[in-house]
């Protein structure tokens, strides 16, 4: 589950932070068009449901652009399970 991307590490760290007692979670940078991003990753998570409900409890905590993010075996992102 991806809870935010931040252009500056600091927040990225805050919302990690915050989250932490949730689920695992990792800050990933990612560049894009030669800007870093900091992703908030939570996770992994084993079921659907399961994942459904963090975004619930992630979304309760004001982080309204949460999305469940599937990582597939080869590495590829998918924002839906059925992408694989």
């Amino acid at each position: 589950m991806q809870a935010g991307a931040f252009s500056v590490y600091d927040n990225a760290l805050n919302l990690r932070n915050r989250l932490y007692d949730m689920a695992p979670s990792k800050i990933e940078p990612v560049d894009v068009k030669g800007t870093t991003f900091y992703r908030v990753r939570l996770g992994p998570l084993n079921t659907v449901p399961e994942a459904d409900i963090l975004l619930e409890r992630v979304i309760a905590t004001g982080q309204n652009g949460a999305k469940v993010v599937v990582e597939c075996a080869d590495g590829a992102l998918q924002s839906s399970v059925s992408g694989c």
